[in-house]
Formats: C-alpha cells, structure tokens, sequence
C-alpha cells in the first residue's frame, strides 16, 4: 500500500470510530448532572444505607440494584415504585426532592425472611421551598 492509501484508510477509520464517539460525548456534557447520586443495592433482606439525606431543592439521582434476587422499590411521596430491581442491573430514577421531610423507602418484592425489615429513609432538610416531591421521569 501507499503512504497516501495508509493515511486515507486511517482518516476513514477515525472517522468512522471518532465521530459517534465524540457525539455521544458531547450529548453526555449537555445532560444535567445531579446535585445528590445514591446507588441503593438490595441484598440479604437490607438495602446497603438506610438513610439517604439531601437538601431541599436538590436534584437527586437513585441508582437501584440487587446483589442477590429480584427486590422492589418504592419511595413514599414520589411516585418512584418499581417491582423490577434486577441481580447485576441498574435501574436509575431521577426526581427534585422539593418537599422536607422524611420519607420512606423500602422492598415491595418479597424477596428474603428478612424482606420486612429491608426498609430506608430519606431526609430531605429544608430550605423553605414548599413543593411536594415530585418524580421526573
């Protein structure tokens, strides 16, 4: 091969390669990042923290996983239930936590002898906005 088809060859593979790469990149940049990111794994009947805290205002990230069977999710006063929290998946929800307070989460998946107890808090500290708190989808 020529020098000449070996430098078009390269430029066509960067490219091809570059710039989906550089497009996802760049739409991740423009994506609002949370204020607050909490990764919850369900496992041997507990969730991994049983209180999450925040500030009222504050846009907040769940990360939800199993580390050992399927286990549910629900957060009291959001709107956020799912029944699909899988081993080795994630499943995230996002949502502002407008309201203060304290908020209960918990396994809506009978999932352990312990599921009863596979319950958590959150606490949202206020700041004196008053809004409910409201699930983004």
């Amino acid at each position: 091969m020529k020098k000449l088809e070996i430098v078009a060859l390269a430029l066509a593979v960067l490219a091809i390669v570059g710039l989906p790469a550089a497009a996802f990149g760049y739409q991740n940049l423009l994506r609002p990042k949370p204020d607050r990111e909490f990764t919850l794994v369900g496992s041997g009947g507990q969730w991994s923290q049983e209180e999450l805290r925040v500030r009222q205002g504050e846009k907040v990230r769940l990360r939800l996983t199993s580390g050992d069977v399927l286990h549910g999710f629900a957060l009291e006063g959001s709107g956020i239930v799912t029944t699909k929290v899988y081993p080795g998946k994630v499943k995230v929800f996002e949502f502002v936590a407008d309201k203060p307070g304290a908020f209960a989460f918990v396994c809506i998946v009978r999932c352990d002898l312990r599921h009863p107890d596979m319950q958590g808090t959150l606490v949202v500290e206020a700041t004196g906005i008053e809004q409910p708190l409201a699930a983004q989808p």
